[in-house]
């Protein structure tokens, strides 16, 4: 699910199911955690392993060791990340005074960049994650609403190597005031070749928008290659109380993709009552590293932009703005 405390529900669900035990909560974690804190602790060496792992090779040395050679029913991979944890563990613990703000420093970046994910239910701590948004829940907002989540289903890694970028841009181009999107989304496959632990990346991609927004049409560009026109294959959904728009595709080493979504938005986030506030929400999706992001406002016809929040480029009639969503953004436009 898109929405990380309902997964973890699920999981507590299942171990319970599974051999009785009960947990108080779950806390998720993803390879740039560990990247962040062998940067603080420095290089670790395995003795069971024969092995130092570094901020650089642990990504692919944990891959090796959970994939390579791989038999049914072998722990090697829960054997090295068992070992890895406590070595890292133990180093953390008896850092020195002189490191341990840095330390501090790298989980709260992790935190609020969600490579961290707390889910606590019943915990008087919970309030306070909810707060700082460390929970992973879908947000709610009274506004417009992005959240682009990617479910790699192949059995690699390929999502390493995948870039990806997105431009959102919003205008109103009709009477009744509703607004239109268009939604692009570019992923590049950095890899150079299908070699271990990369290879073709197959994507499953939702796009979680407010509930009621009106698909009207849907593209996918390989390469040089000619759009296709998908809106009949897109299967529309929803989630978390919002609507979604959900397909699929397959992505070369060295390949280059597109999708555009283009939608109207529900009448509740529109300008037809001479409405002079807009705002757009855009939800980062957990364990993933900045993306370039652009949004673009076109000024409505007969109204002028006061001021925006963060701060927009004006070119003639059109405001944008570029970033690296590391983290939610939250974007105002006020009209007169």
């Amino acid at each position: 699910k898109a929405d990380f405390a309902e997964s973890a529900k699920e999981v507590l669900r299942l171990f319970e199911l599974a051999n009785g035990a009960e947990f108080d909560g779950v806390i998720a974690l993803d390879i740039y955690v560990v990247e962040s804190l062998l940067k603080t602790s420095g290089p670790l060496y395995l003795t069971a392993y024969n092995e130092e792992i570094t901020s650089e090779n642990v990504y692919e040395r944990a891959q090796y060791h959970s994939e390579a050679l791989y038999t049914e029913g072998s722990s090697q991979k829960k054997d090295f990340l068992t070992v890895l944890g406590s070595k890292l563990l133990e180093t953390v613990f008896s850092l020195p005074k002189e490191k341990v703000s840095a330390f501090a420093g790298e989980l709260l970046t992790d935190l609020n960049e969600k490579h961290i994910l707390v889910y606590l239910p019943g915990s008087k701590l919970t309030l306070l994650m909810e707060q700082e948004n460390w929970t992973g829940t879908v947000n709610e907002t009274k506004g417009d609403f992005l959240y682009i989540v990617d479910s790699n289903l192949g059995a690699n890694k390929a999502n390493y190597f995948v870039k990806e970028s997105a431009k959102y841009e919003v205008k109103n181009t009709y009477r009744d005031g509703s607004l239109e999107v268009m939604l692009t989304v570019l992923y590049e496959h950095t890899g150079k070749d299908s070699a271990w632990p990369g290879g073709p990346y197959t994507d499953y991609v939702r796009v979680l928008v407010p509930d009621e927004s009106f698909l009207h049409k849907a593209e996918s560009k390989l390469g040089e290659e000619e759009a296709l026109d998908i809106t009949k294959s897109v299967k529309i959904g929803g989630e978390s109380g919002r609507r979604t728009f959900e397909t699929s595709f397959i992505l070369q080493p060295t390949q280059k993709f597109v999708l555009t979504f283009n939608y109207t938005l529900p009448s509740s986030i529109s300008l037809n009552k001479g409405d002079n506030f807009y705002s757009l929400y855009w939800q980062k999706q957990p364990g993933t590293t900045g993306m370039p992001v652009t949004v673009v406002f076109n000024k409505p016809f007969g109204q002028e932009v006061v001021s925006t929040s963060p701060v927009f480029e004006k070119a003639g009639d059109i405001f944008a703005h570029s970033s690296t969503l590391y983290s939610d953004a939250n974007y105002t436009i006020t009209l007169r």
